[in-house]
């Protein structure tokens, strides 16, 4: 599989960036619409706590090219997927922690698409002042930089490292499998660039006495 040519599932199919059924690729408005990228003098931090969103595995929160806030992740993960003339490329996993849509810092449309890979908690990141944007850029910077390198090992080596590493980045802090709540099979094979019937053998092979069938899954760990 090539990252390169990675497409979105169609509407009705199984897996990332799906919109509901019968719905276009923007018969949903995205989620950031309507909030402001930053934050009136009038309003406190308090008063913007109810615009926390909660997403289901294959939510968007945003479309590239649309505008909206700065999002950062309170729970769970997002898959960046970024639009391109030879199809749609996942460039980024976006976790707890994690801002996203950073073009907003600049006042500019998302280059990204931003969906719910698993269950997902995000709220706007609004700043008052000049000093606090420029605060966020530095933060954005250096979480690139991971970002990128957390990329470079989902798609390089073994097969069973990439996994490991993947789970390890979905469980950080729980200590724990959450193994019902694990992204669908044809998403961690898209996101660590391996066949699915792979992806349920190294699943076998990790957990050989609670082996798990991912959703979507066709063959058995």
């Amino acid at each position: 599989m090539n990252f390169s040519s990675f497409q979105m599932p169609a509407a009705d199919a199984p897996g990332l960036a799906i919109l509901p059924k019968g719905a276009g690729s923007h018969a949903e408005p995205d989620a950031a619409r309507g909030f402001p990228a930053s934050l009136p003098s009038a309003c406190t931090q308090a008063q913007t706590q109810h615009w926390g969103l909660s997403l289901v595995p294959g939510q968007q929160l945003m479309a590239a090219g649309s505008q909206g806030p700065l999002w950062r992740v309170a729970e769970g993960w997002l898959a960046l997927i970024q639009p391109g003339g030879d199809g749609n490329a996942l460039v980024q996993l976006a976790g707890p922690g994690d801002i996203a849509g950073i073009a907003a810092l600049s006042g500019n449309a998302y280059r990204e698409t931003a969906v719910a890979l698993t269950a997902v908690r995000a709220s706007p990141e609004l700043w008052r002042h000049e000093s606090d944007r420029l605060l966020l850029m530095h933060a954005v910077m250096a979480q690139q930089q991971r970002q990128a390198r957390d990329m470079a090992r989902l798609r390089t080596g073994a097969v069973q490292g990439r996994l490991r590493h993947l789970l390890a980045m979905l469980t950080a802090g729980e200590g724990l499998l959450p193994r019902k709540a694990l992204p669908q099979l044809r998403d961690l094979a898209q996101i660590i660039d391996a066949a699915p019937a792979t992806i349920c053998r190294e699943l076998g092979r990790l957990f050989p006495e609670t082996t798990r069938q991912p959703q979507g899954s066709a063959c058995v760990a």
